[in-house]
């Protein structure tokens, strides 16, 4: 797991609109620097991947984690993987009042037959589990 002692950015905080545009703000451009910083000697994972990124905040805000994957997934790109089309799972953590601020990344490689045994269970899981529904479609249309 890499470890990044810096605070993650929210998306209010890292972009800007100016005439219309959206920009990187100026606190966003130095988050993006310290990211890279920390990440250049990483290679890049290839093909489909999990990521998780667990976030520790040092005071009690509230804060919203969907606020920050898209900044950080942004920040990661070109570093850890090649494009965010990559991810097929994302595991996202927050911890409020720890007393300072992490960012943890896990960027693992999930094969095809990975995914194809999850598609499985899925598919099975969604044969025993009948809504109503479902019982109403077997008894009467399919007669």
């Amino acid at each position: 797991m890499i470890e990044l002692p810096i605070m993650a950015c929210s998306v209010n905080k890292y972009y800007r609109s100016w005439q219309g545009r959206v920009l990187i703000s100026k606190d966003g451009r130095i988050f993006k620097k310290d990211v890279d910083m920390f990440l250049n000697n990483y290679v890049k994972v290839k093909g489909k991947i999990k990521l998780t990124l667990i976030l520790y905040f040092k005071d009690k805000r509230k804060r919203d984690l969907d606020n920050y994957n898209k900044v950080l997934i942004d920040c990661l790109k070109n570093r850890l993987f090649e494009d965010d089309d990559q991810i097929y799972q994302l595991y996202m953590e927050k911890y409020i009042g720890c007393g300072f601020n992490k960012i943890c990344i896990n960027v693992e490689s999930i094969d095809d037959l990975q995914m194809d045994n999850q598609i499985t269970k899925n598919n099975i899981e969604d044969n025993i589990i009948k809504t109503p529904i479902d019982n109403f479609k077997s008894k009467f249309i399919n007669t």
